[in-house]
């Protein structure tokens, strides 16, 4: 099955880099690439593809909108639902308490079943990027609400506070040296990241740091709001999708 969203483009050889890379590796799961940014995007959203795509912006799942080298594994980071490869006979139904990042959890089920995962260039799309600021905001603020979902259903509470303390205590030595060191190495560490992002075109760097900014701070918020209604049902209950993935009749691919 081949799941992608309804603002990609394909490309040409698409269809056919999947073939060629099932036939290497049929002992893969799930077949996936990364989603890149249109060559006709604006400078917003071009710089917003930089951002994402950058390791100190988006951390590990910066695989998601970057060229990396073919690989199996087993990690879920560079993998995403508006491009992903399936195989029909390991897939599960998607929960319906999800409201969003049912791929997270699709992947990390799949994973406990000991299923391989395969990344390739190869397998690109292009997906256009948010047009504004608040869209932006809005978009990561429910991919950390989906990250919640899934730390929470996956790692339990225990897991989670424990990494919360662990955090607070790297945090504290920090703020003991001085809350304004603090929020220093964190302003200096977004600075940088921004002259790197924007080394071919400087006009870029303050729009690369408040980017930064906004991504942290909205998927942070949706990360914490969500764990949080999860485990003392605050905001009431979530909305249930109602959406099952139910496998369909068997269909050679000489048939589609």
């Amino acid at each position: 099955l081949l799941f992608l969203d309804d603002d990609i483009q394909v490309p040409p050889s698409f269809l056919s880099n999947f073939l060629e890379l099932l036939d290497r590796h049929p002992e893969a799961s799930i077949l996936g690439g990364p989603n890149l940014t249109p060559e006709e995007s604006s400078r917003f959203q071009r710089v917003q593809g930089q951002v994402l795509a950058s390791p100190l912006a988006t951390g590990v799942f910066f695989a998601r909108y970057s060229n990396l080298k073919e690989h199996q594994t087993m990690r879920t980071w560079g993998f995403t639902l508006c491009n992903l490869f399936a195989k029909r006979s390991d897939l599960i139904r998607f929960s319906s308490r999800l409201q969003g990042g049912e791929e997270i959890d699709l992947l990390l089920e799949l994973r406990k079943a000991g299923a391989l995962f395969f990344y390739s260039p190869k397998l690109f799309v292009f997906h256009e990027r948010r047009s504004n600021w608040i869209g932006l905001s809005q978009q990561i603020r429910k991919y950390g609400m989906g990250r919640g979902q899934a730390l929470k259903n996956h790692w339990g509470l225990t897991t989670l506070l424990f990494g919360f303390f662990t955090v607070l205590s790297i945090s504290g030595i920090l703020i003991k040296m001085g809350p304004a060191i603090f929020v220093l190495l964190y302003l200096v560490m977004v600075l940088g990241n921004s002259l790197f992002v924007a080394r071919r075109d400087p006009r870029d760097i303050l729009m690369s740091a408040g980017l930064q900014l906004v991504i942290h701070v909205s998927y942070f918020w949706g990360l914490v709001l969500e764990i949080c209604r999860l485990e003392f049902g605050l905001r009431g209950r979530a909305q249930t999708r109602g959406a099952a993935l139910v496998r369909p009749p068997s269909i050679k691919i000489g048939e589609i």
